[in-house]
């Protein structure tokens, strides 16, 4: 698919984006909805928004908040510097920046709102607390994916 996507040059690969960069955001309200309707969802929900002040403090959850930042943009990969490459010298990249990180993060909010809501309802069919149905790392993405499609209507074919 990438291929193609720039087979006559990274222009050609405007069209492409269409695609690729809006079919994962219907994904995401589509399973965001459907997450939200599930019994415990609220309670995965007062989990993510109650605020734990005290980690504030500590420079490991910065550290990981930063490496996350720079991993979600994509700023460790060069994309965005390929990419900006191709844009017009009198390209206003102060409003791109803007762009681009007000959508980074109002997705990783939808994301994180969609992962707690199926994370109560995971905590609320195993009758136990969220603190033990969560771990760290990337594994949890592995546990709440998959929970959250097999919730949606004919899930054979999510």
């Amino acid at each position: 698919m990438v291929y193609f996507a720039i087979w006559k040059s990274i222009k050609s690969s405007a069209k492409v984006r269409y695609l690729t960069a809006t079919l994962p955001f219907i994904l995401i309200l589509v399973f965001l909805g459907r997450a939200l309707t599930l019994d415990g969802a609220d309670k995965g929900l007062r989990y993510f928004f109650r605020p734990k002040w005290e980690l504030l403090g500590e420079a490991n959850v910065w550290i990981n908040a930063a490496a996350q930042n720079f991993n979600s943009i994509g700023i460790s990969f060069g994309s965005m510097i390929s990419f900006a490459s191709y844009n017009k010298y009198n390209n206003n990249i102060l409003h791109d920046t803007l762009a681009v990180s007000a959508i980074n993060a109002a997705t990783s909010l939808l994301v994180g709102i969609l992962a707690f809501s199926t994370i109560g309802n995971i905590a609320l069919e195993q009758n136990t607390n969220i603190e033990d149905v969560i771990s760290d790392g990337p594994g949890l993405i592995f546990v709440v994916y998959p929970q959250a499609i097999a919730k949606m209507p004919a899930s054979q074919l999510w």
